[in-house]
């Protein structure tokens, strides 16, 4: 994949099913069976990665912030001023989410 000045990519999965009346739940067939979710963003030097998985009432789930480790500049018109510089590094996130 090219990626250009501000670019993303996502792929999601997703199940579902149909419940009637007297009638048991029917699957459409070629859905998947649990749901996941995975993004990827570029942004003027910054690549974020996002990500979750679920399974029944479980969810994990992960992001992944400035992996490029890029910095933030700001000019005051011309390159030669800098306004504002900033570097934060990356970060790293993730955790699991149950529904009751």
């Amino acid at each position: 994949m090219n990626f250009g000045p501000d670019q993303a990519c996502n792929l999601t999965g997703i199940r579902f099913g149909l419940t009637q009346k007297s009638r048991p739940k029917v699957d459409l067939q070629g859905q998947s069976t649990h749901p996941y979710n995975a993004s990827l963003f570029y942004e003027r030097g910054q690549l974020d990665l996002t990500g979750s998985y679920q399974i029944n009432n479980i969810s994990a789930f992960f992001e992944a912030r400035n992996l490029t480790n890029s910095t933030g500049v700001r000019y005051y018109g011309d390159r030669d001023r800098v306004l504002e510089y900033e570097k934060f590094g990356y970060s790293l996130f993730g955790g699991v989410r149950l529904k009751l």
